[in-house]
């Protein structure tokens, strides 16, 4: 159930529980921010559940289509705030070639998330400890709290932290589309969900957001037949980055004498 590696275990009888419930970007980070906070003196164990096989992708890093890219710059992607080359120097031992204006591949980065977790149970007083299961109700007991799973095994812990990510999307009316029918994609991200489209077929897209970004990319590398229209009730698209970096202040600058 639980694998913690070679991760260095902290004395379970003094360590600060901490039960995280999901496995995605939030669930990694939240990891790696309360490993760091431990230390031989304070020890945490980091208890992360998540349903798949492996932690750090989760919905949003778990596409395995090249096309799909981050919506921002590998130095503001790092894990850390405070090492925002944590991401490049990742990069770069792996010979993955990027600078801090890159905008990497999201497959790439939900590796780099995995690595994050497993390398935050390196830190004196910390123990992250992965539990493969999902998670089905959290419940107050004497001495902390619970998180059922669906096998009918709990894990205990003084706090529960939920990262549970985005929602599945709901399906919304489409005048004159059958939901549920043939033509109609409700979830994009599902496997294969994309597959029924042919090779020469007219796609309407519903929403001009991020996600119809990804989908035209997918669907125009797969299928360069298709013909494309994406509407949305105001028609705006996201808008791209500046040519030249907004400056980063140091800081709120002190008032002027005499002002208030």
């Amino acid at each position: 159930m639980g694998d913690s590696g070679s991760i260095r275990v902290a004395d379970s009888r003094s360590a600060t529980r901490i039960v995280v419930v999901g496995g995605g970007a939030a669930g990694v980070l939240t990891g790696a921010a309360l490993a760091r906070r431990a230390d031989t003196d304070r020890p945490v164990e980091i208890r992360v559940i998540e349903r798949e096989c492996g932690v750090g992708p989760g919905l949003a890093y778990g596409t395995a289509d090249p096309e799909h890219v981050l919506n921002n710059t590998a130095n503001r992607m790092s894990a850390y705030s405070d090492d925002p080359d944590h991401l490049l120097r990742w990069c770069a031992i792996r010979g993955v070639p990027a600078d801090r204006g890159s905008f990497l591949p999201r497959p790439l980065y939900g590796r780099y998330l995995s690595s994050v977790l497993g390398g935050a149970g390196t830190t004196p007083g910390a123990t992250v400890l992965r539990i493969r299961g999902e998670a089905v109700g959290v419940r107050e007991t004497d001495d902390g709290t619970s998180v059922e799973l669906s096998c009918g095994w709990s894990v205990t812990g003084d706090a529960v932290v939920l990262a549970l990510g985005t929602p599945p999307p709901h399906p919304q009316p489409v005048p004159g589309v059958l939901l549920g029918g043939p033509r109609y994609v409700a979830d994009p991200w599902a496997p294969g969900a994309l597959d029924a489209v042919g090779p020469d077929d007219r796609v309407l897209l519903v929403g001009t957001g991020l996600t119809m970004v990804d989908v035209a990319l997918s669907l125009a590398a797969r299928r360069p037949g298709v013909r494309m229209v994406a509407a949305s009730r105001h028609a705006l698209l996201p808008r791209p980055h500046a040519q030249v970096p907004f400056p980063v202040s140091d800081g709120v600058a002190p008032p002027e004498p005499g002002l208030r």
